[in-house]
């Protein structure tokens, strides 16, 4: 009999001490709380990407550009791949036949545009919105006829 009551008063001081926790820790009761995770910003930075740019049939020279981004590190662990791969094939797409790059005048082009084009169609390819801001590194044109010289 003595063994059954010690068992019965170890199974009510363990129940008793879960919920006392409970009530205790910041948030436990509330589920609204306790399921929020803090946001967690990681920066990458991307590999160079030269981009041709063709004007009229002839290629004009070629645009290099290196990014970095900011992205949600929580939701960055549940992806299987990486999201640069694909922001840099958006930022390729959008350059290549980006129409209103003037070489001439490269200082013109809107880089706050482009950016915000490609954390919106990055996020779109990879359906969660992972990617929080697109920072350029570099970002450059470079002549075809650079190089020759006399």
């Amino acid at each position: 009999m003595k063994l059954l009551l010690a068992g019965l008063w170890v199974v009510v001081v363990a129940l008793g001490a879960a919920y006392g926790v409970a009530l205790y820790l910041p948030g436990a009761t509330d589920p609204a709380k306790a399921a929020t995770v803090p946001v967690v910003l990681q920066t990458q930075k991307t590999r160079v990407i030269n981009v041709p740019l063709v004007t009229g049939g002839a290629l004009r020279g070629y645009v290099a550009a290196q990014f970095v981004y900011t992205q949600d590190g929580n939701l960055a662990k549940t992806l299987q791949v990486q999201p640069d791969v694909f922001l840099l094939d958006e930022a390729f797409r959008a350059l290549y036949s980006d129409t209103s790059f003037d070489p001439d005048h490269v200082e013109r082009y809107d880089l706050k545009k482009l950016t915000a084009a490609l954390v919106k169609s990055t996020n779109d390819r990879l359906g969660v919105p992972l990617i929080k801001d697109v920072l350029i590194e570099n970002f450059s044109y470079i002549d075809k006829d650079a190089n020759k010289g006399g």
